[in-house]
């Protein structure tokens, strides 16, 4: 539960900050965003797919020249991704965390495989105590 809310609280907040951003900072605030749905969602899914991929664009080529971005299409890209936003949020809060753990993860939290893991240490113990 803890996990859900915390991962809940990161998107309000990411949200928030997008709101907020000019754009020079919005590349940046996009890598940091692809970070965060990584670790939520995982490589493999969709959002990580459409985060990862998304771009406010901000400058494009018309003609033989560079063009910056209008405060609409920034507004527009800003739309898109707090859409985005509240949907990862809506997934998070009805389903809750998704993601996939690696195999080491799987393995040390699976209840049969502490007593091999108890088992290493005492001998590990064991042999240091008898070398000694």
């Amino acid at each position: 539960m803890y996990q859900k809310q915390k991962a809940i609280n990161i998107l309000s907040e990411q949200r928030k900050l997008l709101s907020d951003l000019d754009q020079d900072h919005l590349e940046g605030w996009t890598l940091n965003m692809s970070a965060i749905i990584a670790h939520y969602f995982g490589k493999d899914s969709p959002q990580y797919e459409y985060v990862s991929k998304f771009s406010f664009q901000l400058i494009y080529i018309e003609g033989s020249s560079f063009k910056m971005i209008t405060a609409s299409k920034m507004y527009e890209g800003k739309s898109k991704m707090m859409g985005f936003i509240d949907s990862c949020i809506q997934t998070i809060d009805t389903i809750g965390i998704q993601r996939k753990k690696s195999k080491w993860e799987i393995w040390f939290s699976e209840p049969e495989n502490w007593y091999k893991i108890v088992i290493a240490i005492a001998t590990l113990a064991v042999s240091i105590w008898v070398v000694k």
